[in-house]
């Protein structure tokens, strides 16, 4: 046990409990164990940090377990609540009055996929319609 303690395969970012778990150890045998190898193990209750690196902007973020625990975001790997909806929208230019549009990305895809009435590529269904209003009198000239 005192040589896990030496090669540092048991991090002191864990507590003496988490080892004992681990080990089959008791807990006070595991920092008695830790003193004499002079590392310094986490109380119970001093909080363990979690580096999460963003999916959505790459950002690195220390969390804690429980951060993890109660905002779903942070397990999910985004460090916002904006970086999550982010992810989940996609930015395309209207085919009629060119103006930049966000829309929910599943939304889009499936419109697009199933071609209904390519309402995908429109801002809004006025837009489309006066597309589809100037593509009819093109064909009656």
């Amino acid at each position: 046990m005192k040589r896990l303690f030496k090669a540092n395969i048991i991090c002191p970012q864990y507590t003496a409990s988490d080892i004992a778990r681990k080990t089959g150890y008791s807990r006070e045998r595991i920092r008695q164990l830790a003193k004499e190898a002079k590392v310094r193990l986490l109380l119970g209750k001093e909080k363990k940090e979690i580096v999460l690196t963003c999916r959505e902007c790459g950002k690195t973020v220390l969390i804690t377990e429980k951060q993890k625990r109660r905002y779903g975001y942070y397990a999910q790997g985004f460090c916002s609540m904006n970086c999550k909806k982010k992810s989940f929208c996609i930015t395309f230019v209207c085919r009629n009055c060119g103006k930049k549009v966000v829309r929910n990305r599943k939304k889009y895809e499936w419109e697009m996929k199933h071609k209904v009435n390519n309402v995908g590529s429109f801002c809004s269904y006025k837009c489309r319609a006066k597309a589809l209003w100037k593509i009819k009198k093109e064909k009656k000239q």
